[in-house]
């Protein structure tokens, strides 16, 4: 029953977020009342809350008929752990996700902002909620029903429930990964609204410190996570996942330093910030959720790579597009001095910009090595001691 009831509501969410787009993107190109469009906005948020819901519900009540409980639950696991099960495994985590981005873009919504501005921004917030919908809808979806149904499951990871941070670590990396696609969607919208566009800055700016706050705590916490678990040391690994939270961190901060700064060069320096913020955010999501790569952080192997992938890549050809068709406004070109403010921003903007780079190429590296004939770092195991997995280089030949 429950696993009918969640299907069901995933179905219901794809549909309210589809609609959802399509008003908003009526109220943009025909200034249409924006009543229906934040009503719409609303139901996507209670059916990703059901949905979320009915999960945590088969969770408690050990319905060993949903598949997720099935392999992520179990009689003797703690409430606690009991109740962080639903973002221990891919499925269910991918609610979590849907239910933060759902507020977000209800937030959005109760805003006041330039109303073509506004409509644009909402209409990509909506876009990227019906693509993680249909994602969880036709690829991971947690509400398939198993037969014949066991009578206990085996629980969560076991390294998933040796510390409390479980249950707000990756609550926060998601309220600051999801937060982003509000920056993002200012700075596509921008060049769309047309004049109404020019104050995307000021719009997009808070939004991107609360995301930046709550990915900085986030990786605070699981940085001291690993700390109590693996001892001095343990705090950081360079781990391919744990550099995808980072990625993002880097150019969210280059992003909030150079929007504070009057001149520091053209409009377009902020636009692509903001659209690459976003891009590693995704990114990061297919490294984790792919499995593409080993790491103890990531998921299973699942057959949301490709999409992901796909997505990955739309979102950068829709955002070099606008963010190119945008003409350049004229920077402050008055003569400043070296050791001014503008030059402090612009610099440290680039020097993050730069670290972001780096980080990014020794990440996806390995990814690209291997079938290229190359050296392939190998990912070892941990032994039954627990202790995090490290990468050691392993040559093909």
């Amino acid at each position: 029953m429950l696993g009918e009831l969640g299907t069901s509501s995933l179905a219901v969410g794809l549909l309210c977020a589809t609609l959802t787009a399509l008003l908003w993107l009526r109220v943009a190109l025909f200034a249409a009342p924006t009543r229906p469009a934040r009503l719409a906005t609303a139901a996507t948020l209670a059916t990703a809350a059901v949905a979320c819901g009915l999960l945590e519900t088969a969770l408690l009540r050990h319905d060993f008929s949903v598949r997720f409980v099935t392999e992520n639950g179990g009689r003797q696991v703690p409430l606690y752990y009991t109740l962080t099960s639903l973002w221990s495994a891919l499925d269910g985590s991918l609610l979590l996700w849907l239910l933060i981005l759902g507020g977000y873009a209800a937030l959005l919504a109760r805003r006041r902002y330039p109303a073509r501005l506004h409509a644009y921004a909402m209409v990509v917030v909506s876009a990227v909620t019906m693509f993680f919908f249909a994602l969880s809808s036709f690829a991971a979806n947690p509400f398939r029903e198993v037969s014949p149904v066991p009578t206990d499951g085996p629980g969560p990871n076991p390294l998933l429930q040796q510390h409390p941070a479980m249950g707000v670590h990756p609550p926060l990396l998601y309220a600051g990964y999801i937060g982003l696609v509000v920056p993002f969607a200012f700075a596509l919208a921008a060049p769309l609204a047309g004049r109404e566009g020019r104050g995307w800055l000021r719009a997009a700016r808070p939004w991107a410190l609360v995301a930046w706050a709550a990915l900085t705590a986030g990786i605070g916490l699981g940085a001291w996570w690993s700390y109590a678990v693996l001892g001095w040391g343990g705090y950081w690994a360079w781990d391919p996942v744990e550099n995808a939270s980072l990625l993002p961190w880097l150019t969210a901060t280059a992003f909030l330093h150079t929007a504070l700064g009057r001149a520091t060069g053209r409009a377009g320096w902020n636009l692509v910030l903001a659209c690459a913020s976003f891009v590693l955010v995704l990114l990061g999501t297919f490294l984790t959720r792919s499995g593409a790569v080993a790491s103890v952080h990531a998921f299973t192997d699942s057959p949301l790579g490709p999409m992901l992938l796909g997505f990955v890549l739309l979102a950068v050809v829709v955002s070099t597009v606008l963010t190119g068709r945008r003409a350049p406004e004229r920077a402050n070109l008055t003569s400043a001095p070296v050791l001014s403010r503008n030059t402090a921003v612009l610099v440290n903007g680039m020097l993050l910009t730069t670290t972001a780079a780096v980080v990014l190429i020794g990440t996806i590296f390995p990814l690209v090595s291997g079938p290229l004939g190359g050296c392939a770092p190998r990912l070892v195991r941990p032994t039954t001691s627990g202790r995090r997995c490290r990468w050691r280089s392993r040559c093909c030949w």
